[in-house]
């Protein structure tokens, strides 16, 4: 028979071994989650564009640097700097200085400035000069009228989606429009930004941060970027000072993390449950 006292101590042992499961299932969620999106977060690469390294205008100094100036968000972060005389294919690292397997590949017409010439983006606009350093903005490729230029990334994964940030900006100056930029960004899909300006009536130079968001690879793991100058109205065009490539992780991906953390919670419930037989 049982007892009001056994009852009760029933009923605290319940009550602990409830808080027992929740606690540990809590811990094995969280845990899942960390690693989950610890290993499937976006990896970012970035690319600086310029002229040649005549006046030290590599970030960190060489062709891989890391950036040491400080007051902006990507302080630190690694840059792969990339001049017009490049080599036929050129291994790139991300932004913690990891190496990537993926190569990058220039071709076509560019040609570039220098950072001592502030020929890229001279303003102040804190959404572009407090995320990345002046060096990545105050040189570019750019292309002269009526020309193109092609940089193909090799060594993707098919079955990761790309975002693409990038500047196209002109200042120390200059006021007259219609130094434009198409740019199409082509994998297995096509995304394209058309009609940027790289010039301000402020003389500044665009700071308008240009996306195109949602690039797949070819299945043979390729996305290519075009940049077109054929609808300038000036004597140049196709400005490209600098460009982050961020991989983004399959929802499916973060789906099965998800499901594996919660067949180790049930894991971890069956276990308890044997212990005490």
């Amino acid at each position: 028979m049982l007892t009001s006292k056994s009852f009760f101590a029933t009923l605290e042992t319940m009550k602990h071994t409830i808080h027992s499961v929740y606690r540990t299932f809590l811990l094995v969620l969280v845990g899942i989650l960390f690693l989950g999106f610890s290993s499937a977060r976006a990896n970012t690469i970035l690319l600086n564009f310029l002229l040649d390294n005549i006046n030290s205008d590599f970030i960190g100094g060489s062709a891989i640097g890391q950036d040491t100036t400080t007051g902006h968000t990507l302080s630190n972060a690694w840059w792969n700097n990339i001049i017009v005389a490049q080599p036929p294919s050129t291994s790139l690292v991300d932004s913690t200085d990891t190496s990537t397997g993926i190569t990058l590949t220039l071709s076509g017409s560019f040609t570039g400035n220098r950072s001592n010439a502030n020929a890229g983006y001279s303003g102040s606009n804190p959404a572009l000069t407090g995320v990345y350093p002046a060096a990545s903005y105050l040189d570019e490729f750019f292309l002269n009228a009526a020309s193109s230029g092609t940089i193909t990334l090799s060594g993707l994964n098919p079955s990761t989606t790309y975002n693409f940030t990038f500047l196209s900006a002109r200042g120390n100056g200059q006021t007259a429009a219609g130094r434009i930029g198409d740019f199409t960004f082509s994998g297995a899909n096509t995304v394209q930004v058309l009609g940027v300006d790289a010039i301000t009536s402020d003389g500044f130079g665009n700071s308008t941060l240009q996306h195109a968001n949602g690039v797949v690879p070819t299945a043979g793991g390729t996305i290519t970027i075009l940049d077109s100058s054929a609808n300038a109205t000036q004597s140049f065009g196709g400005y490209l000072n600098f460009l982050q490539v961020d991989s983004v992780p399959e929802p499916s991906s973060v789906a099965l993390l998800m499901l594996g953390g919660l067949g180790l919670w049930v894991m971890v419930i069956r276990r308890r449950q044997l212990a005490r037989i």
